[in-house]
């Protein structure tokens, strides 16, 4: 019988999305070798407020080290998002630094972001400002998080502990300029994404029917974009998950206040099977199977563990999970033995709307296991945390 706590996390799993794969191991592999004494810098997230094209920026650092010599100064390093963002790898000899100096600009060489030092006007927009210290003693790569600020218009770089001569600050004069709101929206079977972010193409045309393009990756939720007001006619793309959406507007047709949606749809994949296989001396083996079915709706129906006995050749039913729907929306999963006899369940509580888990009930062999589920919404992600109240250990949160 699986923990408690996994079948919690396991049914979160299931709620968010299946996707259909079959894991079979086929070749032994060797561990990929260490990257001895070597780092990336990691920005999570960068503020919000503005669109991030990550081809179109670069960071420049300074790293000191304990005798306060520059070992790396004014280094320019490429960054790139992957759920966050992180600049390309940096590997240095094996000793004691601190970061003194970070600054984030665009492809123009104008200033974006910056990480303000300590004592500045500035410090306290971060928790921890400059200089940032950090020890490398011949371990695998890291990342080390970093945190920096907006650079406004009206910013000067003493406002962040720097000298005048490190930023180049774009004046952007906003009558130019239209404010648009964008924001990615897909729907995967019965999840609806609204807080991802997304590659968008933003298309201009002016007065001439010149055309002038750029490719920008928009933070999760809804996102301002600033467009030059020269143009006559805008277009916005969106490429996101196979799905792709587009929208043309006139330049009258505008609307600052409103918010612009691209998005679209696609059927969800079905998870069907999962194998394990353990490594003998015969190869690989098998250890152990999930069997997922569903109704016809499309909806899970139940989900058979099979595993290996020791008495056994083949792999035998080890216990299932079968899930019913009230209304249409999951509200109890029996737990079954190996010989379809009831051992215990989990119940859901929805909210007024019906929209989200807000309250969950185990039952295993007459122990009793509750959790209070809260939502919470934080720039750029969602946030779900978990209160138990375990019978033998008490209060307990997760997220």
């Amino acid at each position: 019988m699986k923990s408690q706590y996994f079948n919690f996390i396991y049914l979160l799993s299931l709620l968010i999305g299946l996707s259909s794969c079959v894991k079979e191991e086929s070749n032994l592999q060797l561990p990929a070798p260490l990257e001895m004494n070597t780092f990336r810098i990691m920005l999570d997230p960068l503020p919000d407020g503005s669109a991030y094209d990550t081809s179109d920026l670069f960071a420049f650092v300074t790293i000191k080290n304990d005798k306060d010599e520059d070992v790396l100064s004014n280094k320019k390093l490429a960054i790139s998002f992957n759920g966050k963002y992180v600049t390309e790898k940096i590997k240095l000899d094996p000793g004691n630094y601190k970061i003194s100096s970070f600054i984030i600009s665009n492809g123009d060489s104008f200033t974006q972001f910056a990480a303000p030092k300590a004592n500045s006007a500035k410090a306290s927009e971060v928790q921890k400002p400059l200089n940032i210290s950090f020890k490398l003693e011949n371990a695998d790569i890291f990342d080390l998080p970093v945190e920096v600020a907006k650079v406004l218009n009206q910013d000067k770089a003493e406002n962040f502990g720097y000298q005048t001569a490190d930023f180049k600050v774009q004046i952007m004069d906003e009558n130019k300029f239209i404010k648009v709101k964008l924001q990615a929206v897909i729907t995967v079977g019965d999840i609806n994404y609204d807080n991802i972010p997304a590659l968008f193409k933003l298309s201009r045309w002016d007065s001439r029917g010149d055309l002038s393009e750029k490719d920008t990756l928009l933070a999760g939720g809804v996102n301002e974009v600033f467009l030059p007001k020269s143009g006559v006619k805008y277009q916005f793309k969106l490429s996101k998950w196979g799905v792709s959406d587009e929208m043309t507007l006139n330049k009258d047709q505008l609307n600052e206040a409103g918010v612009y949606t691209l998005g679209g749809a696609k059927s969800s994949k079905k998870l069907r099977l999962e194998e394990q296989f353990t490594f003998t001396q015969a190869g690989y083996m098998p250890s152990g199977k999930t069997i997922y079915s569903y109704d016809p709706n499309g909806n899970l129906k139940q989900i058979d563990f099979y595993d290996k006995l020791p008495q056994y050749s083949d792999l035998r039913l080890s216990w299932s999970k079968v899930y019913v729907y009230t209304n249409g929306k999951l509200g109890r999963i029996n737990y079954l033995n190996d010989q379809g006899v009831p051992f215990g369940y989990l119940e859901m509580t929805y909210n007024a709307q019906g929209t989200k888990i807000v309250a969950m009930k185990e039952s295993s062999y007459d122990q009793f296991t509750n959790a209070n589920v809260e939502h919470t919404f934080l720039s750029g992600h969602a946030k779900i945390n978990f209160n138990y109240v375990l019978p033998t250990v008490g209060l307990w949160s997760t997220t």
